[in-house]
C-alpha cells in the first residue's frame, strides 16, 4: 500500500507578541489514487466525484475517498459537497468558496446531516458526500487540481 502525507505548517505575524508556528502532519495509506486537474470555464460547473456506488458515472474510480485536497489558481470559485437526500427529499448541499491557492481538505466523505422538525428540536443523520461539483463564479477560466486517495 502507498501513502499520502500532507504537512501544513500556518505561521502569524504579528509585531506585538511571538507567536509559533502552527503546524500538523496527516499521513493516509491508500490503495487507489486520483490525482486531476480541471479546466473550468467562467460561469461553468464541472462534476469532480460521483460516488459511483449510488449507480451514477464514475469520475475517479472511488466509490468512496479517505482523503481529499482540492486547490484553485482562482478566487470565486464554489465547492459543492453534495450529501444524500434529506428528509424532504432535497439533495443535502454544502457549499465552500475556494480562495486562490488556498488548498481545501477533507479526511473523509462522512457528513452530517441536520435539519429542523416541525417541533424546532431538528436531528442529525450520518450519511457521506455523494457528488462534488465546482462552480466557476470568476470571469475567467479556473484551473482546479483534485487529489483524492481511499
Amino acid at each position: 500500500m502507498a501513502q499520502i502525507k500532507y504537512d501544513t505548517t500556518l505561521r502569524i505575524t504579528d509585531t506585538g507578541s511571538a507567536v509559533l508556528p502552527v503546524t500538523s502532519t496527516k499521513t493516509v495509506t491508500y490503495t487507489s489514487k486520483s490525482d486531476k486537474e480541471y479546466s473550468i470555464a467562467a460561469a461553468a460547473t464541472q462534476s469532480i466525484w460521483i460516488n459511483d456506488a449510488e449507480g451514477s458515472d464514475d469520475i475517479t474510480a472511488n466509490d468512496d475517498f479517505d482523503f481529499l485536497y482540492i486547490v484553485s489558481n482562482k478566487d470565486d470559485v464554489l465547492l459543492e459537497l453534495v450529501g444524500d437526500l434529506s428528509a424532504n427529499g432535497a439533495d443535502d448541499v454544502n457549499i465552500v468558496e475556494l480562495n486562490t491557492d488556498v488548498p481545501f481538505t477533507l479526511g473523509s466523505d462522512d457528513t452530517i446531516s441536520g435539519y429542523s422538525t416541525a417541533d424546532g428540536l431538528g436531528t442529525t443523520t450520518a450519511q457521506t458526500f455523494e457528488r462534488i461539483r465546482v462552480l466557476n463564479n470568476n470571469a475567467s477560466t479556473a484551473t482546479v487540481r483534485v487529489i483524492m486517495v481511499t
